[in-house]
């Protein structure tokens, strides 16, 4: 088969010379005079194998095999072979589209969304497979965005998707309400949550994953959180992490669990293996808090209690303040406050210390220790201390 395009293109006449059968089973179509914007001469003309329709007057194209569709909507263009389309559509592919109104789909089985009675509407999937082509017509979808190879492309039956925005090789937005996923198999499924990076996940309601590798595991994981940096809010599970602020590379992200709420861990690797407890505060470079606590620090954790500073902090102290303390632990023991270079085992006991020496009690009473005093012969008796009134120093008698 073969056909001729004259050279006057812009005219608004059309002459078709058929040579063939009575059916409009033409081998030569030779178009002398062609308006491209006014076609109204020839009516339902097939051509040989079916590659080529132009219908008049309702601005219909569709070409490919089985081409000619007298069902085919006004205003839409099919270009592939087995394409569908709904009203004010575009379907560009082998077997892509459906037949929903003003949707857009490009691509090797792209756009199979669902059908009447409940049509697809106002979306736009660009890819192979994007936007339900390995599980067709089973995902119900409005206003929404595929893009990328197998972006959305096998959804459950009856899944319904509204106002996403699913970007990326097998990214993936299940049955959503204005979710958001950006990334390589990336996934973000519930209500207006966003996971942009590759392999991210947001499940749940408001929840915000950035980062490769970002996000819960858990799709019962609660609402509400953030989780921001590589491998960050991973070990997050349950319905009860809830309100969590998680920002830096693996911080919740390397082992254990976090199913409490309201907890705020702010570094690279920050309460990494997850924490106990809700309500804690990290912000620290490898630090811990557990159990309503605040470490403000490096490495070490705090478990009830309020730590500022590198290794400052306790293992399982309770009501307990560690500040610029380099040592590694509060013991067991309750109601302490160290500040500087100290270390407790006992409860009850209060330590300053301004010196480079470690100050550790040597009794298990409670008391309060000091280090680095200044001992003045003032003739008071030794070791009796005085309130310098003019210098605002404590002071000791030397004699």
């Amino acid at each position: 088969m073969s056909y001729n395009l004259g050279s006057s293109v812009f005219t608004k006449k059309l002459v078709a010379e058929q040579i063939g059968d009575a059916n409009n089973k033409v081998n030569d179509f030779y178009v002398d005079n062609l308006d491209v914007g006014l076609v109204k001469v020839v009516d339902n003309l097939e051509f040989e194998n079916q590659i080529s329709l132009i219908q008049p007057n309702d601005n219909r194209i569709r070409i490919g095999n089985l081409a000619l569709d007298p069902t085919q909507p006004n205003d839409s263009i099919v270009i592939g072979n087995q394409g569908e389309v709904g009203p004010e559509s575009v379907s560009v592919g082998s077997n892509s589209g459906c037949q929903g109104d003003n949707n857009i789909s490009l691509g090797f089985i792209a756009g199979k969304l669902s059908d009447p009675p409940t049509s697809s509407v106002h979306n736009v999937s660009i890819g192979s497979y994007a936007g339900g082509g390995e599980n067709p017509h089973q995902l119900q979808a409005t206003n929404s965005v595929f893009i990328g190879y197998k972006a959305e492309s096998n959804p459950s039956p009856g899944d319904v998707c509204n106002d996403a925005v699913c970007i990326g090789s097998q990214a993936n937005v299940g049955s959503t309400i204005g979710c958001i996923a950006i990334g390589r198999q990336a996934v973000s499924t519930g209500t207006t949550s966003m996971a942009v990076g590759t392999t991210a996940r947001s499940y749940g309601t408001n929840n915000v994953s950035l980062g490769n590798f970002a996000g819960s595991q858990s799709s019962t994981v609660g609402q509400d959180n953030i989780c921001i940096g590589s491998t960050s809010g991973r070990v997050m599970s349950g319905p009860g992490a809830r309100f969590n602020l998680i920002i830096g590379n693996t911080a919740c992200g390397a082992g254990g669990t976090l199913s409490t709420s309201e907890n705020i861990f702010i570094g690279t690797r920050a309460n990494q293996f997850g924490a106990t407890g809700g309500g804690n505060i990290t912000l620290a470079v490898s630090g811990d808090a557990n159990d309503a606590s605040v470490n403000l620090g490096c490495n070490y954790e705090a478990i009830t209690n309020n730590s500022v500073g590198i290794r400052a902090g306790s293992i399982n102290g309770n009501r307990c303040i560690s500040i610029l303390n380099n040592q590694d632990n509060l013991s067991t023991h309750n109601n302490c406050i160290l500040l500087g270079n100290a270390q407790s085992d006992n409860a009850d006991q209060l330590i300053l210390n301004n010196s480079s020496t470690t100050i550790t009690p040597a009794t298990t009473a409670p008391g309060m220790f000091v280090g680095q005093m200044r001992g003045v012969a003032l003739g008071l008796g030794v070791g009796v201390m005085k309130y310098d009134t003019l210098t605002k120093e404590v002071v000791y008698s030397t004699t």
